[in-house]
């Protein structure tokens, strides 16, 4: 038979129409479809693979007899696996490929992870699923060594003539981006002596591979959900890109998850808006995410004024800033209309206990809201909770 030789990915010369005609028709030299026998047996190897990818020829390997899927670990995917003191050199390769198969097991996880909530994800799923258990395709994964080949092999049954064969090789893996959009470069070849070889050197490795079910991988994505799952769910594509900020944020100071988390979000609310407010409840450690801001104004040189009432300057706030070693002034709430050096010199914390909180008719508020108007900043930008912070470009824990 004859097939495409030269597959590029480029203006419609992808491989995945490669493959389903080699699977499923041939084009003759004038360019008209020929309707060929689909080949009996079809192997696969690959170094990366998801459900995208194989949904481009799920339909044309339905006929097919035996489908053989090898999977295997690509020391490209992953960073350079450090090498212990006095490791010999077989040691050392054998922590690499263990790496690289576990780096293998979570790139799958994160792929059927990261499927797009859509129609054509979903079908493409269930159409691998179904693939997986219809009994003519397994699975194995070579375990020792790195397997780098993209190889896509076909063959008659018993070798007779008459039917399809060859093979197309190149660096197209089994993914949609490798088989549609990728720049890549895959030759294919029809002889009979080049794919003979082909197919010696695929079961070789075959025999010294290890069952792997790719099934159970992907079928998770399926299993039903409780509500509280979906929940989570949604709030980690809302917000994730803003947890995973928070996880590198900075815990100098003894903090609980949910206090760093509100560190985190304080820290980006002062950079997008110019201020913001912890209103957490009594007990929940705003003093604490209050002194991890003021820690990191001071790692970053600058200087940080500290106002709350008197009361809480003499007891919490003086032994929270002398055990941690804040190194920030701290003035009563009355004395701070004084120090209007610090607007563009630093943060400004004002800091009250919820369980004092002042309505806007007492004098404590009246005199905060006259001192912040006489200082002479430009007014802050408006935090993201919609309330006015009376501490400039600072943080304000009411």
């Amino acid at each position: 038979m004859t097939g495409p030789d030269f597959i590029d990915n480029l203006d419609g010369n992808t491989l995945a129409q490669a493959l389903r005609d080699v699977l499923g028709g041939a084009t003759g030299g004038d360019g008209v479809a020929e309707p060929v026998e689909p080949p009996a047996e079809a192997r696969i190897a690959t170094a990366f693979f998801n459900p995208t990818g194989f949904a481009e020829i799920a339909d044309h390997l339905q006929p097919v007899a035996v489908v053989r899927l090898l999977l295997g670990a690509d020391p490209a995917a992953g960073a350079s696996d450090p090498r212990r003191l006095g490791q010999t050199e077989a040691a050392f390769e054998r922590q690499r490929i263990g790496a690289g198969l576990r780096r293998m097991d979570e790139a799958l996880r994160q792929e059927r992870d990261r499927l797009p909530f859509n129609r054509t994800s979903g079908v493409a799923l269930r159409k691998l699923i179904a693939a997986l258990n219809a009994g003519n395709m397994e699975v194995r994964r070579y375990e020792k060594a790195f397997l780098h080949a993209k190889a896509y092999i076909f063959t008659p049954e018993n070798d007779r003539y008459g039917r399809s064969e060859g093979i197309i090789a190149g660096s197209s893996n089994l993914t949609g981006a490798g088989l549609t959009r990728n720049l890549e470069l895959n030759l294919g070849s029809y002889g009979r002596p080049i794919v003979q070889k082909a197919r010696q050197w695929f079961d070789d490795l075959w025999e010294d591979s290890e069952p792997y079910d790719l099934s159970a991988v992907f079928e998770e994505a399926l299993r039903p959900r409780t509500p509280w799952e979906i929940f989570v769910r949604v709030l980690w594509q809302l917000y994730g890109d803003e947890v995973e900020e928070d996880a590198a944020a900075d815990d100098n100071l003894p903090l609980t998850s949910f206090q760093k988390h509100g560190v985190a979000r304080a820290l980006r609310l002062i950079r997008d808006t110019g201020g913001a407010i912890v209103a957490d409840e009594v007990g929940l450690g705003k003093t604490f995410i209050a002194g991890e801001v003021l820690q990191l104004y001071r790692e970053r040189r600058q200087r940080a004024l500290l106002v709350c009432p008197a009361a809480l300057r003499d007891t919490t706030w003086r032994k929270f800033l002398a055990r941690f070693q804040l190194f920030a002034e701290c003035l009563p709430s009355r004395s701070w209309r004084t120090t209007s050096s610090y607007a563009t010199r630093g943060a400004r914390t004002r800091h009250r206990k919820s369980s004092s909180a002042r309505s806007t008719s007492t004098s404590s508020w009246s005199s905060t809201k006259r001192t912040t108007t006489e200082i002479p900043t430009p007014p802050p930008a408006r935090p993201s909770c919609g309330a006015s912070c009376s501490g400039g470009g600072a943080i304000c824990c009411c």
